[in-house]
């Protein structure tokens, strides 16, 4: 049996640090920063696992890292268009809810434009 959950943040363009909750569409202050971020979970073996999903919607390539309870992950530049996706083993049936972090930056007008976005996760279970 496999259980999925999603929380879905879409067409993103971001400034400074904002807070998301699942579900969300969009947030409040904007630059020329914009990509998406999903996040599932997925039961591998009995146990949870933590997958993001960030695509690229910049006309440059862009630069990511990923901060979960269960890691972090420098992620290879995305080019325009392209999405990743990055699994974290959290090793255990049940999570709790939590958050995950995504630092994007890209250049824009040869300037960096960088965004910081948190995800709230819901709990989860694989039982």
């Amino acid at each position: 049996m496999r259980k999925t959950i999603t929380s879905l943040i879409a067409g993103l363009a971001i400034a400074g640090s904002t807070l998301l909750a699942p579900g969300a569409a969009t947030a409040a202050e904007t630059t020329s920063v914009d990509f998406s971020v999903s996040t599932t979970y997925r039961c591998v073996v009995g146990k949870a696992a933590l997958v993001v999903t960030i695509g690229n919607e910049a006309a440059s390539p862009l630069t990511t890292s990923v901060s979960t309870a269960f890691g972090d992950k420098t992620l290879a530049p995305l080019a325009h268009e392209r999405s990743v996706s990055q699994a974290f083993s959290a090793r255990i049936t049940a999570i709790p809810a939590g958050k995950v972090t995504v630092l994007a930056s890209a250049t824009v007008d040869g300037q960096i434009e960088t965004a910081k976005v948190t995800v709230i996760t819901p709990a989860f279970s694989c039982n």
